[in-house]
């Protein structure tokens, strides 16, 4: 196989990823045998989304699509600019961004939207879904919190450049990085900043929280790890 953009998937005991020529692929994680792949109309820089047995992935022609277990498009949703934030699917919904400022909710069974978001920048990153709220940023230098049945806007956060990361949702907080050199953390209900830290360089990785522990790298080489504050 070719090489990769984006980083590997694992889900129900397999890898899923599409490689440089296009071609979303399953593997056994057990031995790495191949179980199918299938070509997609454009390349892909987005990691799969897995939910209810489908494999749902965005391409850089603007489409999303959901692939069944036997490597068939169950449905192909288009969005008016290159997808390049990776999906994710919760409850029957996947939650996905794209380039044409936009964000969607589209039913993962049939592909049709639930709702639709315009932003006021380009969508490169992942959200985080918690029970009720969607969170994801821009390249207009915004954190934006919606309701997750309507689509309906519920705060902003402005940050001093262009979102790096995608946003992690952890103890009703949430945790971003910014081109800015800034860690954020708001509070999940109000998006009121609860405290900052500038690394040396710009936070282009995601966040992760490991028993009770904010770990997160930049582009100066450093890995931070914080205790819980």
């Amino acid at each position: 196989d070719a090489g990769l953009f984006a980083e590997p998937m694992i889900a129900d005991s397999n890898v899923y990823y599409v490689d440089f020529s296009g071609r979303l692929c399953s593997r056994s994680l057990v031995d790495g045998s191949e179980r199918w792949k299938t070509e997609l109309d454009a390349q892909s820089h987005t990691t799969p989304a897995f939910g209810n047995g489908f494999t749902v992935v965005g391409d850089d022609e603007g489409k999303v699509c959901a692939v069944d277990g036997s490597s068939h498009f169950v449905w192909k949703f288009s969005t008016e600019s290159a997808v390049r934030a990776s999906a994710v699917v919760s409850d029957e919904t996947v939650y996905i961004g794209s380039t044409d400022h936009s964000f969607y909710a589209i039913n993962l069974a049939d592909g049709k939207e639930k709702w639709k978001f315009v932003s006021g920048g380009k969508i490169y990153n992942a959200a985080a879904v918690s029970a009720d709220k969607v969170v994801f940023g821009g390249t207009d230098h915004k954190v934006y919190c919606l309701d997750r049945q309507e689509g309906g806007l519920l705060w902003t956060f402005p940050a001093k450049s262009i979102i790096g990361t995608a946003p992690l949702i952890a103890n009703d907080k949430v945790f971003v990085g910014s081109l800015d050199k800034n860690l954020y953390v708001l509070d999940l209900k109000t998006g009121k900043l609860l405290w900052s830290y500038e690394a040396k360089g710009r936070i282009r990785t995601n966040p992760v929280v490991v028993n009770g522990k904010l770990i997160f790298a930049s582009e100066n080489d450093w890995l931070y790890c914080f205790g819980e504050k």
